[in-house]
């Protein structure tokens, strides 16, 4: 709350100290518009910017070529139409003050927040709406999470994943969960691309959780947690990493794989084994029978690049699974 305060009396400073001051007249109206500003004019270099609640303000297209130094404070709504840009200048900041404010997009690479042209968002690597309160400028990280959130009312004390058996268990403990919504596990076999894995609700301050990744990656997989409050506002937690040392009865190479995947099995009997390739909906998108015993190859044409999960069925028990990725 201090850093918060900090930066809005920074903000409130330089709206005295700098250029004029540009508020949004009209809702719903383009930003590149002159006739949606009061006074009159779209809003250059060394302007404070400010978009009032309740209102949103449209980003069309690429708005600037100069790269202006603003001030933003938005209080409602920075709403982005695919190809929607607004590159600044780099002494610039963008300050979402409430957690009623927001930035939304269409999901697009195309619509992009940059601050001397470092990337501070973008619609296909960071979140399609984001609210506050928070705050990008030159000295936030580069997107996806360029937006640095005021700190949360949830304190993680304990976050750690241990591989037991043929599965990975996490846990995690907290101190305080003042105003806490949920926590959402995600997992990636590279630590850059995330999916989601589980959405745990939160039960009050000094609790300890756990959640077990029964189709765990295999090698090394990456866990983080998505900490949220009841405003939605939101933080990720470190990233831990385990090892997780596959079954002998059951190897896969190469994994990442592209156009196929050599199985190797090791069952006892004779019997006709099913492979299964399963993506992140559940659903089969190949199957192909196999001998319970030596290499089978399985190809992966028509396969998105992604995760998915190799299970290995007799009838309607599943003997083995294991992790892939498809590039």
């Amino acid at each position: 709350m201090k850093k918060f305060v900090a930066l809005c009396s920074l903000i409130m400073t330089s709206l005295f100290a700098f250029g004029g001051t540009k508020t949004l007249a009209v809702n719903n109206g383009e930003w590149g518009t002159a006739s949606s500003w009061s006074p009159s004019g779209v809003p250059a270099d060394g302007d404070n910017v400010i978009i009032p609640a309740s209102y949103t303000v449209v980003i069309k297209k690429d708005i600037y070529k100069t790269f202006p130094n603003l001030y933003i404070i938005v209080n409602g709504i920075l709403d982005f139409d695919p190809s929607g840009k607004l590159d600044l200048g780099i002494n610039s900041t963008i300050l979402l003050s409430s957690s009623s404010s927001k930035i939304q997009s269409n999901g697009t690479g195309s619509e992009v927040i940059s601050i001397g042209g470092v990337q501070k968002y973008n619609g296909s690597t960071d979140p399609a709406s984001i609210s506050g309160p928070a705050f990008t400028s030159k000295d936030t990280p580069t997107s996806p999470g360029g937006f640095d959130y005021f700190p949360l009312p949830i304190k993680l004390t304990h976050f750690a994943a241990k591989a037991q058996g043929e599965t990975v268990v996490l846990s995690w403990q907290t101190g305080q969960e003042e105003k806490a919504a949920y926590f959402e596990l995600e997992r990636s076999a590279n630590a850059q691309q995330w999916q989601h894995q589980a959405t745990l609700p939160a039960k009050g301050s000094n609790t300890t959780y756990t959640y077990t990744d029964a189709i765990p990656l295999s090698a090394t997989g990456y866990y983080r947690l998505k900490l949220v409050d009841v405003d939605g506002r939101f933080a990720y937690s470190p990233v831990v990493s385990v090892s997780h040392t596959a079954s002998r009865s059951l190897l896969v190479s190469p994994n990442p794989a592209s156009s196929y995947l050599q199985v190797s099995l090791s069952q006892p009997g004779s019997q006709l084994l099913e492979l299964q390739v399963i993506n992140a909906a559940g659903q089969v998108v190949k199957k192909q029978a196999a001998a319970s015993t030596g290499y089978t190859r399985l190809t992966l044409e028509g396969l998105m690049s992604g995760t998915y999960y190799l299970i290995v069925k007799s009838g309607a028990q599943v003997l083995e699974s294991r992790g892939i990725v498809v590039r």
